[in-house]
């Protein structure tokens, strides 16, 4: 295995990276990495309804009605 890979994989390196990263997160602020959840969240939904979109139209199935309850 390339020794790179052997480093970045290793569960003592991977914990104390996520430390570190941690930190700094907190020390930053969490408003200056907020905006950057929030768009992710918006395109995220955006994919999954295009996926449904895609697989209703593929399987020639149509959408569930949410007539009166």
């Amino acid at each position: 295995m390339n020794p790179l890979l052997k480093i970045v994989t290793n569960k003592y390196f991977a914990t104390v990276l996520t430390l570190i990263l941690s930190y700094l997160l907190a020390k930053v602020g969490y408003a200056e990495i907020w905006p950057l959840f929030g768009s992710a969240n918006q395109l995220l939904s955006v994919l999954a309804l295009v996926a449904c979109a895609v697989f209703l139209k593929k399987t020639k199935r149509q959408a569930p009605c949410s007539g009166s309850l």
